[in-house]
């Protein structure tokens, strides 16, 4: 195989098994739904391969609808999926953007033709080009994948797109040599000089094209991954497997395993799994026989009914008498079923595996120690549930294994180990696939001891033994190729599908912390659009949500509402030093005065507003606590000492800072307020100082008619200034020397302050 076909091919599995194929699969489902506006849910697999030109597979999709219902993502409603209001809504919003950035891409386009290379073309020869160019860039993301990048980056190109095959077919498709010449200028001198909005297309071209190789590789690819030989496994089922294969018994995870086998068979060339079922199982499985004489098919519809409605019914009467009501005629003895069991198995190319000489080989002694280990455990794992049952007050069924189960479970792990040493004698290095053996079962107990098992081995006891069919399932879905008729058809619809790389998970996340917010009595938008428009915020608490088991959303939130009150509170401190340090002069104090105080009730309340918010967290927490899911492995654990501590601390400190920053603000504004009021007093210096120099300018103009009139001068000069003293400067006096007067403006002020607060 070429090698780049080969990293091309083990790229798509890597994807596959991240997380972005379940946020490519959960954005094509919100796609479909939005453009269907309602699909009933037997239907969406056919709606989403008419949308997206694939198919899904049904038990992936299944259980991500499953999750996106549980997180109000989509809603379920008489058998119809709608997506939730408030998705619909940002889905609604996110196609108006897509389509002013298009507008913006376009615009860009036109002016590098006409302004940066000259030409006088139009516009419909523009539009005509453009289309042609966007079609030739998923051509070439298809062919290259992210390598398109480094093409439009200012690094040394790595790949040629003027030279490509595609781009003779643009040329066939324009029909023109002009316009020829120009997309292929334009290809060649178009990334030198790349607008910043068509570097964000090429982007989000990247993250499609990754996307959609997450849900697999292209079928024409088959033959190239099944020479990587990835699965070559012999599966062991366990009898509860082979009950739910049989439809013997009810059990959540019976559609698993069918759909687990049908998965083998139908992938038989990608997934090489021989399928068996050792001689004990089968021995179990006759066994259970016994425990059948009771059960009557003759009873009538109606006493069936009676019986399927009280829940005193085993896993296997139950299943019998389900079968029996929807389709008496074709529903057998659960006898019946176990006698033709072999037969019914073998059809499935389940093969029964003859163990007893390997069993001879590990001996007797050397199981029946093992099985003691194990049912030493069963005890222990009872110890725990009882205690913790008594301390919640609850009673809880104690789980009971027969030796005879015991050892059916210990010696067919043991067997399994045993034929994994066989197949490994000459490896040097250890994998799932030279492992070999493993075996699917539904019993948990059974997987947490061969969890336990494992601990501290290096060799092949340090991969596991057991599967749950649908975690196994989940697994090998996505090393198949993608189901389509046409790869390239699909991909270049995923490719003009709106928000199809868009991170639904932080869709979900901003809802539920909008909910959050929303259940503590928090709905200021400013608050909320702070929260999740910082995207550090969210990647964290994406990241935390992930990883830590006990992870505290309410907790989380409350911390950086803490914080970004506490920027908010420094930014009051800023405003108020930058306003201490502003210079007025008596005839602009009014208005300078008035946005100052504005610049500060401004800051008060959004202060207040996270005050506030800080308050309702810390009344609720008690609420909190009691909704929160705590991980079983610390139900001994309790932080609510150090929680509290901790709010009481908060509490004191913000109780601190806000009787601070109020008595502050209020001094700073009294300040202000009396400057004004004393400059004030200075205002009719403007008019008497003129009137005054009027004066004594009148006086020696008509200086003749004056003395002619017999008026002394010496006496009404000094009369007319210093009334005008008295007057003027005594009001000046009362404002600036006057203490007591000031005092009682200054309370005054105050007074009419915390009234308006």
């Amino acid at each position: 195989m070429e090698k780049k076909k080969s990293i091309k091919i083990l790229s798509a599995l890597s994807l596959a098994s991240s997380d972005t194929r379940e946020e490519t699969l959960r954005t094509i489902i919100i796609n479909t739904l939005f453009e269907k506006n309602g699909i009933l849910q037997n239907n969406i697999e056919a709606e989403i391969k008419d949308s997206f030109g694939f198919e899904p597979y049904s038990s992936e999709l299944s259980e991500i609808l499953t999750t996106m219902i549980e997180t109000n993502l989509i809603k379920l409603e008489d058998g119809i999926l709608l997506l939730s209001d408030e998705e619909r809504y940002r889905v609604s919003l996110l196609d108006a953007e897509i389509k002013d950035k298009e507008k913006i891409r376009f615009q860009n386009f036109k002016n590098f033709i006409t302004d940066e290379l000259e030409i006088v073309i139009e516009i419909s020869k523009i539009k005509f080009l453009y289309s042609v160019f966007v079609e030739y860039l998923y051509h070439s993301f298809y062919e290259f994948g992210e390598e398109t990048l480094n093409y439009f980056s200012p690094k040394p190109r790595e790949i040629d797109l003027t030279n490509d095959d595609y781009l003779q077919q643009s040329f066939h498709k324009l029909g023109d040599k002009t316009l020829c010449s120009i997309l292929k200028t334009v290809i060649d001198k178009y990334p030198e000089n790349i607008p910043k909005e068509d570097l964000e297309f090429l982007n989000e071209l990247a993250l499609k094209t990754q996307s959609f190789a997450s849900l697999g590789f292209s079928p024409d690819q088959s033959q190239d991954v099944i020479d990587l030989n990835l699965i070559e496994w012999v599966l062991y089922l366990d009898t509860n497997v082979l009950y739910s294969l049989l439809n013997l018994h009810s059990h959540p995870e019976n559609e698993a395993c069918r759909a687990l086998i049908q998965l083998i068979l139908d992938n038989n060339a990608h997934i090489k799994i021989v399928l068996r079922y050792s001689d004990l199982s089968l021995t179990e499985l006759v066994n259970k026989k016994d425990d059948f004489k009771h059960l009557d098919k003759s009873i009538t519809d109606s006493a069936i009914r009676g019986l399927l409605a009280s829940d005193k019914l085993d896993e296997f009467s139950r299943q019998f008498y389900t079968n029996l009501l929807y389709n008496r005629n074709l529903t057998l003895h659960p006898s019946k079923v176990i006698d033709l069991a072999t037969a019914t198995l073998k059809v499935k190319k389940i093969e029964v595996s003859r163990t007893s000489k390997r069993l001879e080989k590990i001996g007797v002694e050397y199981v029946n120690i093992r099985v003691q280990e194990y049912l030493r455990f069963v005890g222990q794992k009872n110890d725990i549930r009882n205690e913790y049952g008594k301390k919640k007050g609850v009673n809880l069924r104690s789980v009971f294994r027969s030796d005879k189960q015991a050892d059916h479970d210990i010696s067919l792990r043991e067997i399994i180990i045993s034929q994994r040493s066989a197949s490994t004698r000459n490896q040097e290095h250890l994998t799932f696939n030279n492992i070999k053996y493993y075996a699917v079962t539904l019993d948990n107990l059974l997987i947490q001891y061969d969890q336990q098992e494992r601990v501290g081995h290096t060799d092949i006891r340090s991969f596991p033994v057991f599967f749950k069919p649908s975690f196994l399932l989940s697994k090998l879905i996505k090393i198949l190729p993608i189901k389509t008729d046409d790869y390239k058809k699909a991909y270049f619809k995923a490719l003009t599908a709106r928000g199809f790389n868009k991170d639904t998970k932080r869709s979900e996340d901003i809802i539920n912390i909008v909910n959050y917010l929303k259940h503590q009595g928090i709905d200021n938008e400013e608050i909320i659009n702070n929260l999740i428009s910082e995207d550090l915020f969210l990647e964290k608490y994406k990241e935390e949500s992930k990883s830590n088991p006990s992870f505290d959303s309410g907790m989380f939130i409350e911390g950086v509402l803490n914080k970004q009150f506490a920027e908010k509170q420094e930014e009051l401190n800023k405003a108020k030093d930058e306003l201490s340090k502003i210079k007025t002069d008596a005839l602009n104090v009014t208005s300078e005065n008035s946005v100052l105080l504005k610049q500060i009730n401004e800051k008060v309340v959004v202060t207040q507003i996270y005050d506030n918010a800080i308050k309702e967290l810390n009344k609720k927490v008690t609420k909190l606590e009691k909704t929160r899911v705590v991980s079983n492995t610390q139900l001994d654990i309790s932080f609510e000492t150090e929680k509290d501590e901790k709010i009481k601390k908060l509490q004191t400190q913000l109780d601190y800072e806000r009787i601070k920053t109020m008595e502050k603000e209020t001094n700073l504004a009294i300040e202000k307020i009396l400057k004004k009021w004393q400059f004030d007093s200075l205002r009719p210096l403007l008019i008497t100082i003129p009137l005054l120099m009027g004066s004594f300018i009148l006086v020696n103009v008509f200086k003749t008619e004056i003395e002619k009139s017999k008026l002394d001068l010496s006496i009404l000069i000094p009369v007319l200034v210093g009334s005008i003293n008295i007057f003027v400067f005594g009001f000046i006096f009362i404002r600036f020397c006057n203490d007591s007067n000031i005092e009682a403006k200054r309370k005054s002020i105050e007074r009419q302050i915390l009234e308006n607060k």
